[in-house]
């Protein structure tokens, strides 16, 4: 797996071994941060099931001043700091072993704001809803703020949040794509 763009372009990332992860293809990943982006002017970005950490290092490599990054999994906690200390970002990145609501309760109980939430779990878990819910409530993402949700083309996410619409959708078969904000509609 490697980095698509950016400063850290074509550098090759660590992956996790097995199947109890599933990460972003190359295709899906330049596709989502040429819609999103596909840079940014700093900010900081926030993912709850960090991986091998390829989403939020595309995002620092994009611009992105600050990424935190949450993951359960010790086996995801040590491939993501090979890759950050591959590419010096220590001081850029807050890594945390932990559950995503455990992490997101954390980042209120600071009063986190973040530009960018990337929200890609294991297919099998329906918890779009119930995270962008808890984002919504607890004020996470700044206004004009943008959400990456990536799930099982299978999976259906309709509900409505008081401050957070879908603005966007991305079909790339067995993996949808919608993209939230918050603001005026």
């Amino acid at each position: 797996m490697k980095v698509i763009a950016g400063e850290f372009k074509r550098r090759n990332l660590h992956t996790l071994e097995g199947m109890n992860t599933r990460p972003t293809t190359a295709r899906n990943k330049e596709n989502i941060f040429n819609v999103i982006g596909p840079y940014f002017d700093g900010g900081i970005s926030l993912d709850m099931f960090g991986g091998s950490g390829s989403l939020s290092i595309e995002s620092l490599s994009r611009g992105i001043e600050k990424a935190v990054i949450i993951d359960n999994s010790k086996e995801a906690i040590s491939v993501i700091k090979k890759n950050i200390q591959m590419l010096g970002i220590e001081q850029r990145v807050q890594l945390t072993k932990d559950d995503y609501m455990s992490g997101m309760k954390s980042c209120a109980n600071k009063d986190m704001q973040f530009d960018l939430i990337l929200i890609d779990p294991p297919f099998r878990m329906l918890v779009i809803d119930e995270i962008i819910e808890f984002i919504d409530k607890h004020n996470l993402l700044k206004e004009d703020g943008i959400i990456m949700a990536e799930y099982f083309k299978d999976n259906i996410f309709e509900q409505k949040f008081e401050n957070i619409y879908s603005y966007r959708f991305l079909d790339y078969g067995t993996s949808h794509i919608k993209l939230y904000t918050r603001g005026e509609k």
